[in-house]
């Protein structure tokens, strides 16, 4: 039997078909929120001149793992650098819920702002490949808006996205993906050529770089004392418990993995106490930016920075 001739009728409708699902695909995988938040970013950009799009999709290296980094901003008057992951919800777990916890370390006074400085030297002040680089903790100015525990919790009215979007652990793999394209990012700043200004003079430079997260995900933030629950139980009284309250955009402090660590020289630092060398080596501050926060959260972390 001959086989059955295509109409442009039966075109119309195939393509439509495929096209709906390729739609679906492009949302499920992130790609639409990606480039919606681009956009949005190019129109705050209009209001807060500090920060620069740079690329998006780039290929990094960062310990074990390949990554590529959704895309880049740069604060080009303080060498700072978002490294940013986008993490579009799935619709049934879209709650993102943080709250503080009660110890993280000894002798902790306030919470700062705690990101990568790379500062790389060259042999003259009018050479443009670096020499050498080192990497540090950066402990910038004390926050506020900050926490140390991430959970998704179901949304009862939305049904499940079958295809991307994450489930549990979506905080903890973007927060993962953030810092993979972080720590890939100071390797290639190591190898980074510069353009040298006669004007300013300097056999030396530095970047600082910082991951960041852009997400569909409702942000809310609890104070409740997780230390006020019963030892019998594990569980917080019902009197010890605050209201949670939803917020556009915070700070999470964050433990990466050894296993993403960049493979750079890093400054000796404290090394006396494991609170000091969990500071310096592996505590590193993730911005999280829900939709509505996006503007809001440059114009602070550029108060933050400058």
């Amino acid at each position: 039997m001959a086989d059955e001739q295509q109409t442009p009728e039966k075109d119309d409708s195939q393509a439509r078909a495929i096209g709906e699902r390729f739609h679906k695909t492009l949302d499920s995988q992130g790609y639409s929120f990606q480039f919606a938040a681009i956009e949005k970013l190019q129109e705050c950009f209009g209001h807060n001149g500090l920060w620069e799009l740079h690329v998006s999709e780039f290929p990094v290296v960062a310990g074990k793992f390949d990554a590529r980094i959704d895309f880049v901003l740069y604060a080009r008057t303080m060498g700072f650098y978002l490294a940013c992951e986008c993490k579009r919800a799935n619709p049934r777990m879209k709650h993102w819920c943080f709250v503080q916890a009660p110890f993280v370390r000894r002798n902790a006074v306030a919470e700062h702002l705690m990101v990568d400085r790379i500062e790389l030297w060259y042999a003259e002040a009018s050479a443009t490949n670096p020499r050498g680089g080192v990497v540090s903790c950066a402990k910038l100015n004390a926050i506020d808006n900050v926490y140390h525990l991430g959970f998704e919790e179901k949304d009862g009215k939305e049904k499940g996205d079958p295809h991307g979007g994450g489930g549990r652990n979506a905080i903890e793999d973007a927060a993962f993906q953030a810092c993979k394209g972080a720590n890939g990012l100071l390797t290639v700043l190591r190898g980074l050529q510069r353009q040298v200004n006669p004007r300013y003079e300097t056999d030396k430079e530095h970047y600082f770089v910082m991951p960041t997260i852009f997400t569909t995900a409702n942000l809310w933030a609890c104070d409740t004392n997780l230390s006020a629950a019963d030892l019998s139980t594990g569980e917080i009284p019902a009197d010890a418990r605050q209201q949670i309250r939803k917020v556009d955009w915070l700070f999470y402090q964050y433990p990466l993995s050894p296993a993403v660590k960049h493979d750079l020289d890093e400054a000796p630092g404290d090394t006396d106490e494991l609170g000091k060398i969990l500071d310096n080596r592996f505590r590193r501050t993730i911005g999280v930016v829900g939709p509505d926060g996006i503007e809001e959260y440059l114009q602070l972390l550029s108060s933050y920075i400058q």
